[in-house]
């Protein structure tokens, strides 16, 4: 064959391979380009799962519509040649370990947020013939990325142990064998919590302050050694009044122990408050302030109705209700209204009230601007006018002697537990789970409910928890019927109680600021048809106090999620696709 007719034959040859040789160009070229758009689609998609990660409101149900938008907007920033983006965003609860925390070995809860998403692209070279690429080329990827809820926090529980939380939960469908007891549903949403803090992170702390018309406290005793209770308030009266100076004064748990002793015409313990006025220098005004203080304390019986008959509408004995000693409900149209001597006289000692022609003005008698305002994270504070639980305590005086506990707190337990019916646990941080359990979760169970309903009491002893407290996430948990008797909690909420609360948990400590949040989970205002009636407007305070942070309770399980919502990080984190 001559060379001429061999380059014929080579140039046929080259006609049909250039194909081949071009269409693996190409797919090279195009097959390189997509592999760099997948991975381009996948970094992207990591920024964009942070992205919907920070904007999502844990709180509240995923909004999915609202991250899809979310993805897109970032992956349309990112990726700017595609024609198509279908993104699809979900968000679900999951538990693992990844070492974030050196002090939370142990799985720990976090939220986590995938992103599928199919980007369509343009080919760049569109043979018919030869073999290439689709005009149109769909990239998948996806994303994943996680909000904790690992980071250590300090709590404290504000408790609502009035009598009416012993009534049904409407809704709450309790487990086999369990009851449906608002205060039943509480101590659960409480463990539930507790529990899931304490495994993510054991640097978390505890605090619970039960309460009903006023709070009970512990403080260890260095004179007797041991531990003591008191009935305590903490409310303000208006500094340097007369007041303030009965109220704050180190001899007013003493003169509340006289009214165990004897009557002397039909006064008990005078004769000691005598001397004891005689000791502490007290002037007649001091005089009357205390023993006016010493008649809303003490208990009464058929005598007092008797002696006061003219002042109780002219009821007649047998007509008289011995219930309206303790009864929560002294709201306009409660029948005990009727009782005047019983009325005006119970229930008082935390509370202004019109003056009736007496000597001092009884309206001025709690600050209701200081008290809102001079809120401060002490240690320890000294609360105001206690009343010591000591001769009860050391079994000389049965729970019903001289002191009528029942209508302002706890009452002495009738076991063998040697503590009132409820009391104030103390921030503690529990190393262990046992610890926890024995020191917490065992000491709420024991505890019962008692009295009226006086949100403020347990709201305004709160912030003294976080004394030396360390942790960012600062939390007060509030779980109540809200019904308030009067309108205290009204009152202190305009003069700016919470917003002062928020405002020192935020900035006090070394580390401010904190994350501060104060949380309201609203039992059902009513038994079955029962319904209550807000007279005093609690229920626009609550709103006006918590604004959106308030948690309907139905199901325990549910309740403890949201409030654990409220606690996760909000900084998103990349995991493992």
């Amino acid at each position: 064959m001559t060379i001429q007719k061999q380059q014929g034959a080579a140039a046929i040859y080259f006609i049909f391979i250039i194909g081949a040789i071009m269409s693996m160009g190409v797919l090279a070229i195009e097959g390189s380009r997509y592999i760099g758009k997948k991975a381009r689609l996948g970094d992207a998609m990591e920024a964009a799962s942070i992205a919907v990660a920070e904007a999502d409101t844990t709180k509240n149900d995923f909004n999915e519509a609202k991250a899809n938008h979310v993805a897109t907007q970032w992956l349309t920033h990112l990726i700017g040649d595609s024609k198509n983006l279908d993104v699809t965003a979900s968000r679900r609860i999951e538990e693992d370990s990844y070492g974030i925390s050196a002090k939370s070995p142990s799985k720990f809860a976090y939220y986590r947020y995938d992103i599928h998403t199919h980007s369509t692209h343009e080919s760049w070279f569109k043979f018919t013939r030869w073999p290439a690429f689709d005009k149109e080329v769909v990239v998948a990827n996806s994303g994943a990325a996680g909000r904790m809820q690992s980071a250590p926090v300090d709590m404290v529980f504000v408790a609502d142990f009035s009598d009416s939380m012993d009534n049904d939960q409407e809704g709450y469908k309790p487990n086999k064998g369990d009851d449906d007891d608002k205060i039943d549903l509480l101590k659960k949403i409480v463990k539930d919590v507790t529990n899931a803090l304490h495994k993510n992170n054991a640097e978390s702390s505890f605090a619970f302050i039960p309460f009903a018309k006023r709070i009970v406290i512990k403080r260890y005793s260095e004179k007797d050694r041991k531990f003591r209770f008191y009935c305590v308030s903490p409310l303000l009266s208006p500094r340097h009044s007369l007041f303030e100076k009965v109220r704050q004064h180190k001899a007013f748990g003493e003169l509340v122990l006289t009214l165990h002793s004897k009557k002397d015409n039909h006064d008990p313990g005078i004769k000691k408050r005598e001397a004891i006025y005689h000791r502490e220098g007290f002037t007649q005004y001091e005089r009357y302030i205390a023993e006016q203080y010493m008649q809303w304390i003490r208990e009464y019986d058929d005598d007092d109705d008797k002696n006061k008959n003219k002042y109780n509408n002219g009821l007649k004995d047998d007509d008289l209700d011995d219930d309206c000693d303790d009864d929560d409900e002294y709201h306009p149209l409660h029948e005990c209204r009727l009782q005047i001597y019983r009325y005006e006289n119970n229930l008082r000692l935390d509370y202004n009230h019109p003056t009736q022609h007496q000597a001092v003005n009884w309206e001025r008698h709690i600050d209701i601007k200081r008290t809102a305002r001079e809120i401060n994270i002490t240690h320890l504070p000294n609360f105001y006018s206690p009343m010591p639980y000591d001769l009860v305590q050391e079994g000389k005086f049965g729970d019903e002697d001289g002191i009528a506990f029942e209508r302002h707190c706890a009452e002495w337990d009738d076991d063998d537990d040697n503590v009132p019916d409820f009391y104030t646990i103390d921030r503690t941080t529990f190393k262990t789970q046992d610890q926890l359990d024995k020191g917490f979760h065992n000491l709420i169970d024991e505890m019962e409910e008692d009295s009226g309903t006086d949100v403020y009491q347990g709201l305004l002893a709160a912030p003294h928890q976080f004394a030396k407290a360390t942790n960012k996430e600062r939390v007060i948990v509030v779980l109540s019927d809200g019904i308030e008797n009067n309108d205290m909690f009204k009152q202190l909420v305009d003069a700016g109680m919470c917003d002062t609360i928020r405002h020192q948990l935020k900035h006090h400590g070394k580390s401010a600021p904190y994350n501060a949040h104060l949380l309201f989970v609203e039992f059902s205002q009513k038994e079955k048809d029962d319904e209550e009636t807000d007279f005093y407007g609690s229920l626009p305070a609550y709103k006006k106090c918590f604004k959106d942070n308030i948690i309907k309770a139905n199901d325990h399980a549910d309740i403890s999620d949201a409030i654990l919502n409220y606690l996760t990080d909000d900084k998103g984190h990349n995991f493992y696709r």
